[in-house]
């Protein structure tokens, strides 16, 4: 099986929040749901597994005094990615955290190594 990994820098969102994750959300948005879309329309989703996913979380609560250009710090516990094709189950979600810190993972701990053995297990890649 192929693959390929893209990347879009600029995710880093410590101040500007509200205006930047709106530009940035624009940019991936479309683009990511088209490639699932043509993917689906060819035949070719239920062989490819296409992951959406980041370096890490972010905390719920504001970096610094919410303002206008607040932001918001790193969260290595706990973090959101999608999947779709390649065999995964469409429409679940896995895992949670104590709200509002989102601090501890209280249910459905998902390591990265988890994570990537899933991802290897459901795509068939000889590991």
């Amino acid at each position: 099986m192929r693959f390929i990994q893209l990347h879009h820098r600029g995710w880093d969102h410590h101040q500007e929040l509200p205006r930047d994750i709106e530009r940035l959300a624009e940019i991936v948005d479309q683009p990511s749901a088209a490639l699932v879309k043509d993917l689906k329309q060819r035949g070719l989703l239920e062989d490819t597994l296409v992951i959406w996913a980041g370096e890490f979380g972010r905390t719920v609560y504001s970096e610094g005094k919410a303002k206008a250009n607040f932001g918001r710090d790193h969260h290595g516990r706990s973090f959101t990615v999608w999947m779709s094709g390649g065999g995964i189950k469409p429409g679940i979600s896995y895992g949670e955290t104590s709200f509002p810190s989102t601090s501890r993972v209280i249910r459905y701990m998902c390591t990265i190594s988890t994570r990537r053995f899933s991802a290897v297990w459901e795509s068939t890649i000889p590991g």
